[in-house]
């Protein structure tokens, strides 16, 4: 072959054997204030650029008469159409305080990846003040790939209430959800069929009840998840997120090869020490299956105060205290919060249970603990978890760890769908027909086989269910399947890449058995 030969062959497959992540995203793996849609999508697009001669030689495989370039840019069309939320909706309606004045209420729902083959978008209600359009679009896109991570057939979605649920009477609110849901309703959201609500911050199965007593019976089965057990709901559905947060550390925590990798000598809880930020719904109950296992805390950080001590906190005390006062800056040896000096001090493991963008590149390189949990949503900016990965720490990644909620909503929405006579699931993942099987069996007798994980969560005061179970076995079966990705692929312990990298592979699949491009 000539000089000009090898030179085109060489164009050829740079041109169609890489992939480069968009400019806008590149530029906000450096901003610690970038936007949350546009970090979700760094990460998304850092694992397209690993794995897009993969997702080539994939479809190739699939359709042997396809060029490689032909095959390249079809993969790079499915990116491109999957790149962008499907809608975002802005609603504002006044309500009617108790006092006879009205106020105006703002809300959002975003939907994403309603092109992937899921028809359907699942995703979290929210009430917070600090509530944006461009949160709810990064929601909504972590929770699709979030879905295909843990095998969950379903979009992604997001909504939230601008409001502070705090300053409004429980009629008040009761006002404002339905008037919330009624107007997404109206607009073709929320309708059970391509939009289902699940309860997050602020939010919980009163809130559901509230927006299914709007509609008629039968129409509300579908439209929310994490409903009360009398309006077809789920057992413990509320422990789901903490469950799946304990059952995913607690998976990894007893890995040997893994914790050869970041120089953990003794497998198991018992005795590690954890700082955690956040004591709400989401950190109380982790803390607890934590202590409950044997670990110590020795740092909790609010949003006001923060608690250091090494010779150990009782969380629960902690907690007591919080909600008889307010707030845990009376507690002893409690501290005002200034600064994140707290995720530098000592500990095997730190526990992000608070807010987006918590830790950022400036303490990253300083975080001593060597696991970092991301149990909120987005708590770690792009370069805090490069540089995280790069010291050898392992990150258990939000798009796996908070994935319990998920988990819970997908099961519910599948025995809703079977109790309406709906029995054809026929790209039902293995183990999600398994565990339907096993909550139907298990009907009358409430028996089911655990792990022995499980076991360490009965002294919780944790009845052993099958939701419990489901659990579980999802971490387990996702955290294998996370590290075989991390081996095929050469990420080390980046768990999160090795995530997307899932979702995506599970997603262009879908999209290629639909026929869809």
């Amino acid at each position: 072959m000539g000089l000009k030969g090898q030179l085109l062959n060489f164009l050829r497959k740079r041109t169609y054997s890489s992939y480069e992540i968009p400019e806008r995203y590149r530029t906000s793996f450096y901003l610690a204030n970038a936007a949350l849609f546009d970090q979700v999508n760094w990460f998304l697009h850092r694992a397209y650029e690993i794995s897009f001669p993969r997702l080539v030689a994939d479809l190739r495989d699939r359709e042997p008469t396809l060029s490689h370039a032909d095959a390249a840019k079809r993969v790079e069309t499915v990116i491109q159409i999957l790149d962008q939320c499907n809608s975002v909706i802005d609603v504002r309606f006044p309500m009617q305080r108790e006092d006879g004045t009205k106020r105006m209420i703002r809300g959002f729902r975003a939907q994403y990846g309603l092109y992937s083959g899921f028809n359907t978008s699942l995703g979290g209600l929210r009430m917070r003040n600090d509530v944006t359009r461009d949160q709810m679009k990064a929601l909504a896109a972590l929770s699709t790939y979030k879905h295909a991570c843990m095998g969950i057939r379903l979009a992604g979605g997001h909504g939230g209430i601008k409001i502070d649920p705090t300053e409004y009477t429980e009629l008040e609110l009761q006002r404002i959800v339905k008037k919330y849901a009624g107007e997404l309703y109206l607009k073709g959201f929320c309708d059970g069929r391509t939009d289902i609500i699940e309860p997050d911050i602020n939010v919980g199965e009163r809130e559901m009840d509230w927006i299914t007593s709007i509609f008629p019976d039968g129409h509300d089965k579908l439209m929310v998840v994490g409903k009360p057990l009398k309006a077809g709901g789920i057992e413990n559905y509320s422990k789901m997120a903490s469950q799946g947060i304990f059952f995913a550390l607690d998976y990894f925590i007893n890995n040997e090869a893994v914790l050869q990798s970041i120089n953990m000598s003794q497998a198991g809880l018992q005795d590690k020490t954890f700082i955690i930020q956040g004591l709400g719904t989401l950190g109380t109950p982790v803390a607890k299956y934590l202590e409950s296992s044997g670990a110590i805390c020795v740092g909790i950080k609010e949003h006001d105060s923060f608690i250091y001590d090494p010779e150990g906190i009782d969380t629960q005390a902690v907690v007591k205290h919080r909600n008889d006062y307010g707030s845990i800056s009376s507690f002893k040896k409690a501290k005002p919060h200034v600064n994140d000096d707290i995720f530098k001090e000592n500990c095997d493991i730190l526990v992000l249970a608070a807010q987006q963008k918590n830790l950022i590149c400036y303490t990253a390189d300083k975080v001593k603990a060597k696991i970092v949990v991301e149990a909120a949503n987005g708590a770690i900016t792009p370069t805090a978890h490069r540089i995280l990965v790069s010291r050898s720490k392992l990150v258990l990644p939000d798009i796996y760890v908070s994935s319990g909620h998920a988990v819970a909503s997908y099961l519910e929405h599948l025995l809703c769908l079977r109790t309406m006579g709906e029995t054809n699931f026929p790209l039902l993942r293995r183990l999600y027909k398994h565990i339907l099987d096993t909550f139907e069996a298990s009907t009358q007798t409430r028996q089911v086989v655990s792990l022995a994980t499980t076991q360490k969560i009965v002294s919780c005061e944790m009845n052993l269910d099958v939701l419990t179970y489901a659990i579980e076995h999802v971490m387990r079966e996702t955290g294998d399947e996370l590290i075989d990705i991390s081996k095929e692929f050469n990420l080390k312990l980046d768990l999160r890449i090795a995530g997307y990298i899932k979702a995506i592979q599970s997603i262009h699949r879908s999209v290629y058995e639909m026929n869809r491009y």
